[in-house]
């Protein structure tokens, strides 16, 4: 009666005292009332039961204390994924033949029974997905038969116990989304029959990685991602040939061995993002020719990327939030064409044939004779400006800047042939022409602003699906400057229009308060996001940057803070709060941003400033 549609209650079975095995699994069972499991009681007497399956149900009642009665030739039994709620009761160990207990992905509360380890013959546990908490009991290591312990998505916390490492038939330890604390015992990684997965994520462990690892020569996934573990990368995990994934991400492991890592080359997953490893990224990556995903974000790698192997292919590797220069990027240099200056930005990413034959690999552009936003915001005051108090950008002329950047982010994602994503909107990338007239015309050519360096640029195959772009092809990795990148791109999170809208969103916000999003204030856990946004309730006026609000000819000390101005502050700060918000599809679309901001133009207009 497996994979049926089944529904209602399981009616009294003690009639069926010879029966041997139980199969309801997979249908529509139960209805969350107290008497779902009541049919156990009435399989007592079925003494030579030995498997009990109604998993993939509704059943969503207490568990009954009274499990321990049922018959002790009962070697399977299977309650997992149903509403089942209450406590493990000690009684359940009374089933002393029991090979497999599955109970994951119910309501169980508080802790494992001590009395577990009298399990002998167990070989199977799981437990995931529930509200357990307490300690880890050390009489699991009794079970010597046990092939696979799975305990994640619960609350148990205090350590790891030693006693896990008799466990010497284990194949599969997942221990990962608890509150565990503590170091990792060396006995655990010192399991020599692991081989399928090791998983102590998203706790809080800390100290080292054991050298010990060296033993777990058989093991294919480990992953020890979001912890609090620091020193080295042991050199001693080379030993662990057989690693096909590994995650080390979100620790504090600093300077790795060049050795550690050479000699993993079956590995098809390798993630060391967010801790402090520094040098350069080693070559010898080029040549695991297995690797699909290379995550190395947000460390203090510096040097060139490689060119060769999982390199070649953008869309496998993110190395945002390094001291990286990547080769498909180049140098820049102003030349004239036909009597125009151009900038010529030599790379590897395009390429075309010049008259003799040779390859081309540059991109030309129009060479904008006043640079960056950037210098227009946080010029150095050494720099020898020809009209320095033209330097300083009024209202009106920043709100021009910022809708042509909106238009042109639109243009991208939703008028392009294929939808782009840039990756790298930052002040540095926006040129401005010599016209600063505020001038917006309808031709992308002619925008007196530019969005520049599209060396970062995701074309992607498929259009928008809810916002969120998906199969895609690059021609580079993600490289952007701290503090402008989207959170979600330092998790692994594919690139998205959401990302560029982040981006928007930040420089929004620092184009109108005059802070860069690294300014040594945002620390702490205070962000030049969530600064605005508190400032937002009262303040707007006070985190503005003053010379926005200066009128032409008139004294430098002289300001307008008309109650218009403060208006259409509020308006604009507002719409950088909403793009920046953390979370992907909380985001404001972009073509609605645009529009949000021509009113507000239109409202400014309509005030007293020229």
């Amino acid at each position: 009666m497996v994979q049926n549609k089944l529904t209602g209650k399981v009616p009294n079975l003690s009639r069926l005292q010879n029966l041997k095995r139980l199969l309801l699994a997979n249908n529509q069972l139960g209805s969350g009332e107290a008497d779902n499991l009541n049919f156990i009681f009435s399989l007592f007497n079925a003494t030579n039961l030995h498997r009990l399956e109604v998993n993939i149900n509704n059943f969503g009642c207490k568990f009954p204390e009274y499990i321990g009665n049922l018959s002790r030739n009962l070697e399977y039994l299977n309650l997992n994924h149903n509403h089942i709620f209450g406590i493990i009761p000690p009684g359940i160990v009374i089933l002393v033949g029991l090979q497999s207990l599955n109970m994951q992905f119910n309501q169980f509360i508080g802790t494992i029974p001590s009395e577990i380890g009298k399990l002998q013959n167990l070989h199977r546990l799981n437990l995931d997905d529930n509200s357990l908490s307490g300690n880890i009991p050390s009489s699991l290591g009794n079970l010597s038969f046990l092939s696979i312990l799975a305990l994640r998505i619960n609350y148990f916390h205090g350590s790891i116990p030693p006693s896990l490492g008799n466990c010497s038939n284990l194949q599969m330890l997942l221990l990962s989304q608890n509150n565990l604390t503590g170091a990792i015992p060396k006995q655990v990684v010192s399991i020599s029959s692991l081989s399928i997965l090791l998983d102590l994520s998203q706790n809080q462990l800390s100290g080292f990685l054991p050298t010990e690892v060296a033993n777990l020569i058989n093991l294919g996934y480990l992953d020890v991602s979001y912890n609090l573990l620091s020193s080295e990368i042991p050199s001693t995990l080379g030993s662990c040939t057989s690693l096909e994934t590994l995650h080390l991400g979100n620790n504090f492991f600093n300077e790795t061995s060049p050795s550690s890592l050479s000699f993993l080359r079956g590995l098809v997953e390798l993630g060391l993002a967010s801790n402090n490893l520094s040098s350069e990224i080693h070559m010898y990556l080029e040549s695991f020719i297995l690797l699909q995903n290379l995550n190395l974000p947000f460390n203090n790698f510096e040097g060139v990327v490689p060119t060769q192997g999982v390199f070649t292919n953008a869309s496998a590797i993110s190395v945002v939030g390094n001291r990286l220069a990547l080769m498909g990027f180049g140098s820049v240099y102003k030349g004239v064409i036909d009597g125009r200056i151009v900038a010529v930005k030599v790379l590897t990413a395009c390429s075309t044939i010049d008259y003799q034959g040779h390859d081309i690999k540059a991109l030309v552009y129009e060479f904008m004779v006043n640079g960056s936003l950037e210098k227009w915001l946080h010029h150095n005051c050494n720099e020898d400006l020809s009209n320095e108090e033209f330097k300083k950008l009024n209202l009106l002329q920043r709100l021009n800047i910022v809708i042509d950047v909106a238009c042109a982010l639109n243009y991208l994602h939703n008028q392009a042939q294929s939808p782009i994503v840039h990756c790298n909107l930052k002040p540095s990338n926006i040129l401005l022409d010599k016209d600063m007239t505020g001038k917006l015309n309808m031709v992308w050519d002619e925008r007196w602003v530019k969005v520049g360096d599209f060396g970062l640029t995701k074309f992607l195959a498929d259009h928008a699906i809810d916002g969120l772009f998906a199969n895609e092809t690059s021609s580079i990795g993600i490289r952007e400057t701290i503090g402008y990148p989207a959170p979600e791109y330092g998790m692994g999170c594919e690139v998205s229009a959401y990302g560029d809208i982040y981006s928007f969103g930040i420089l929004v916000l620092e184009m109108f308060t005059g802070k860069r999003p690294t300014n040594e204030m945002f620390k702490d856990g205070l962000s030049l996001h969530s600064f605005v946004k508190e400032a937002l309730r009262c303040s707007v006026s006070e985190i503005s940057d003053l010379t926005i609000f200066k009128i032409e000819g008139e004294e430098e000390e002289s300001f307008i803070r008309g109650e218009k101005i403060v208006e259409c502050m509020s308006l604009i700060l507002e719409i950088g709060v909403i793009c920046s918000l953390e979370l992907p599809r909380e985001r404001m679309d972009i073509n609605d941003a645009v529009a949000k901001l021509h009113f507000i133009k239109d409202t400014l207009l309509g005030s007293e400033i020229h």
